[in-house]
Formats: structure tokens, sequence, C-alpha cells
């Protein structure tokens, strides 16, 4: 699968979730997209390592990338023309957490 984002098509505060890429051989943001972000989050770094759109990008700057649990615990303050990208390839634990809050709603109407 090719690529459908680029980097030089990214403008200064440009934020991008990437959600698509949850198995081998699935892409959507070229590694290019990685070398102009600020700030890189993903929801697992061994699993965006093995088969997100991380994994394609080949200059890893991993300073720049944290997972997200982390970033909830230390929040940074994004600066407006940071370029960042959220790369999640699905975990368990964020179902549970959306089934958990649908079914809190639920029980409340």
């Amino acid at each position: 699968m090719k690529p459908l984002l680029f980097g030089h098509q990214l403008q200064p505060g440009t934020h991008i979730t990437a959600e698509g890429a949850d198995d081998v051989g699935k892409q959507e943001l070229d590694e290019s997209v990685f070398d102009r972000a600020d700030l890189i989050i993903v929801d697992s770094l061994q699993q965006c390592s093995s088969y997100g759109d991380l994994s394609h990008a080949k200059n890893e700057d991993l300073h720049s990338v944290i997972e997200l649990g982390k970033l909830l615990q230390e929040p940074r303050k994004r600066q407006p023309h940071w370029i960042t990208v959220a790369d999640l390839t699905g975990l368990a634990i964020e179902d549970l957490q959306v089934a958990k809050a649908i079914y809190t709603k639920l029980e409340s109407i």
C-alpha cells in the first residue's frame, strides 16, 4: 500500500492522527512526514515500530517520539507552529476504555 500523505504537503501547525496502518504492509504516511514532525505520539512504541506508519520511517528520531500514556502523565505545551503526528495502531486497553465510557453513559440514561 502506498502512502497518502507526504511531508512536503504539511504546513506549520498541522496535526495528523493516523490510525489506518494497523497491520504489516499498510501505510498512510510517507516517512518524510516523520522527518518534518516536531512531536510524534504513539499508543505503543513497540507496535508502531513493528507495523505502524512509524515502522516505515528510516531515520526514526526517537527523542521526538512519546507514548500517549506518558504524554498524559507529563503534558507538553504544543507550539502553534509545530507539526505533530499521532500514530495509533490500536491497543485493547483503548477499546476497553471506550466501551467503559459508553456503558457508563448508557447507565445514566
